[in-house]
């Protein structure tokens, strides 16, 4: 009895899993692409990096329009005032607008240019209301190209806005997407919500001198090789940073147009190495429950809240050491013997 050839089984189950394995390995290879495909197709703003937008146009569904651009980086104000901008503010509102996906994506593509023309007056995205009415955003890439997201009318089913889409000035209209309102409402901002509302923009690390005088009594601050003192007494280095810390991360929450007040305070730091500001002094007023702050430099008034009183009042013995070693102890030693 002859025995069976499983040569050529072998051959062709080799075979036969080799091309499984190769389209398995394709298919895993190209999943996420085509994932972030699918990604970029359900984002209105094609998924864009917020660090590639140099240019914004907004207006609200109010009216209300305001224009950025970037000056050495940073993000200003351009319109209808000239300020620098809150960039974390700024950049969550592009990272919306820019990056997220719609609900849902409504294809024309086998529709009639007339019956196309008709549905997108019907979403409310025609020409007329899309280029003057509508609330709408413009982004400009650093490549000089435009995206142009402008809203339309509201699902019948509520919940979802009509959004259309623009590149260079043209209208996608084979696409309209589903998004959710809150798309809207992130338009609806006034001039504080987008503008800067630092007090002053220092390092710490720059002040080699500051001073605070409180209630008629001064402390003078000195830093000579690294270490802080006050009228010959050492202080706590890393008190001083943290004192010095919230005077360079005061933000206001509001800018009237004088302070209000009896005056309760002067600061002055001192940094002699600083690109820019040399010396700033802030004057500090009270009137329950605000502080109000002015500075050198600028003609501009800070309200901020009565909480920080506590952090930018201090005397020396809040700054004094409370540990046996201050950090700046530490960064000075050399040598250390155990017994």
């Amino acid at each position: 009895m002859s025995q069976p050839n499983w040569k050529p089984t072998l051959i062709l189950s080799a075979t036969l899993f080799g091309v499984g394995l190769g389209a398995y390995w394709l298919e895993f290879k190209r999943k996420p692409e085509t994932e972030q495909a699918e990604k970029r197709g359900r984002s209105p703003g094609g998924q864009k990096d917020s660090q590639s937008v140099t240019q914004i146009k907004l207006r609200s569904a109010t009216g209300q329009t305001f224009e950025f651009g970037k000056s050495n980086g940073s993000w200003v104000m351009l319109a209808p005032q000239k300020l620098p901008a809150d960039s974390l503010n700024l950049t969550d509102f592009i990272d919306r607008w820019a990056t997220q996906e719609a609900q849902e994506v409504l294809s024309l593509k086998e529709e009639t240019p007339e019956k196309r023309k008709e549905l997108l007056k019907a979403y409310g995205l025609d020409d007329e209301r899309r280029t003057t009415k509508n609330a709408r955003v413009d982004l400009t890439l650093g490549e000089g190209k435009t995206i142009s997201l402008s809203i339309g009318d509201e699902h019948p089913l509520g919940g979802k806005l009509f959004l259309g889409v623009e590149a260079q000035g043209k209208l996608n209209d084979e696409s309209v997407f589903l998004v959710d309102s809150a798309w809207n409402e992130s338009l609806n901002h006034d001039v504080f919500y987008f503008r800067d509302k630092s007090v002053v923009n220092f390092d710490r690390v720059d002040v080699t001198e500051a001073s605070l005088e409180v209630a008629g009594k001064k402390l003078s601050l000195k830093k000579s090789d690294a270490q802080w003192s006050a009228n010959g007494i050492a202080l706590d280095g890393d008190l001083v940073g943290t004192w010095l810390a919230t005077i360079a991360g005061l933000k206001a929450k509001g800018f009237p147009t004088k302070p209000q007040g009896g005056r309760v305070a002067k600061i002055s730091v001192e940094l002699p190495n600083a690109p820019e500001l040399k010396r700033i002094e802030f004057t500090v007023y009270e009137k329950s429950p605000s502080l109000f702050v002015t500075r050198s430099g600028s003609a501009e008034v800070f309200e901020l809240d009565a909480g920080i009183k506590a952090q930018l009042f201090k005397s020396v013995n809040d700054l004094r050491p409370k540990k046996l070693l201050t950090s700046d102890d530490k960064s000075r030693i050399t040598r250390a013997v155990f017994s």
